[in-house]
Order: C-alpha cells, then structure tokens, then sequence
C-alpha cells in the first residue's frame, strides 16, 4: 500500500516467505501468521516518492492471496511460478501491469476503486470470466477493443464454463484503460 515502482517476482530458491529490497525508505512491514502486510508511509515533501523502489520475490512453495492498494503507482508483477488464490488490485493503483500465473482452480481477481492503465497477462489456454459493474473505459478483452462499457456486462473466454482451472475477473467502480491479454 503506497508504493511507487514497484516489483515483484516468484524465486524458487528462497527458503523464507519473501524478500524485499526497498530504496527511498524502508516501509512498514507486518507478519501475523500467514499475512504479510508491506506500507509505505505517506510523506510531505513534493514527489520524494518518485525516488522510491521496492522489489519484492515471493516464495512459491506456498499459494498466494495479494492484495495491492493504497496508492499504487508503477507495480510491475510477474507471478508465474506462484499458486496465485486471488488477486486484488484497486484504492488507487495506476500503471499495473502483471503477469498472471496458469490458473489453480477459480482464481478471484478484483480491479476496482478507480484503477488505471491496469494489464493484465494471463498464459495461453487460460479461460477467464470478466464482469463488469459500475463502469469501465477503455476496456479492451484479448485483442477487442471494447471502449467504454456501463452497466453490468459480461465477456467471456471460450470453454470458459467447463473449465475447471480459471480466472474470475471483476470489474467496478471506475476501472479505466484496462487490457486482458493472453501471452
């Protein structure tokens, strides 16, 4: 939460949770039992968090829940590798682009809050599901570009509702320039 250029990647060899690297000052980090909660502290002086990094591995032995928001800007994610649960990208967060893992399962993924310019990349053969409530601009689904859409819309993969593993995609509150892809 409040992070600028950010990066995050899966590396096998580690044999804790996570490592972080964070130049421009150390956030807040919390671990209670299986939560790890990383936040930077909002500053005063004009656009000191420009000079800010953060890289982040995680450790894929273990399935992942993320959540990222708060005042997210230039997140960078590759989480293939990971057993990735749910997803949750919203609060603000602008300039995303993530790399998704092949799907475990239903695989909750959340935009929302007023995201932007959010891409998101999922593997060949990934069937996904994106509904859309309360709004979308820019949208633009596996090469279509569909615009601006209201109301509540669903797009669908094909195979997608036979398929066992496979991503729920939810769209709300505003989410702008927003593009699924398949790599």
């Amino acid at each position: 939460r409040g992070a600028a250029r950010v990066s995050m990647a899966v590396d096998a060899t580690l044999t804790e949770l996570y490592r972080g690297e964070f130049e421009g000052g150390v956030p807040d980090i919390a671990v209670d039992g299986g939560t790890v909660s990383i936040g930077h502290k909002r500053r005063f002086l004009p656009f000191d968090w420009r000079n800010a990094r953060s890289r982040i591995w995680l450790n894929p032995a273990v399935p992942w829940e993320i959540s990222l928001k708060g005042g997210m800007w230039k997140l960078n994610a590759d989480f293939r590798g990971l057993e990735l649960r749910l997803l949750d990208v919203g609060g603000g967060a602008s300039d995303v682009e993530i790399w998704l893992p092949a799907p475990v399962g239903p695989v909750a993924v959340r935009v929302s809050g007023g995201a932007s310019h959010v891409r998101l990349h999922r593997p060949s053969g990934s069937a996904l599901r994106a509904d859309v409530t309360g709004g979308a601009s820019q949208l633009i689904f596996d090469g279509q570009r569909l615009g601006s859409i209201g109301g509540r819309n669903r797009l669908e993969t094909p195979g997608f509702a036979a398929a066992a593993d496979r991503y729920e995609v939810r769209l709300s509150g505003g989410a702008s320039q927003l593009d699924i892809d398949v790599v």
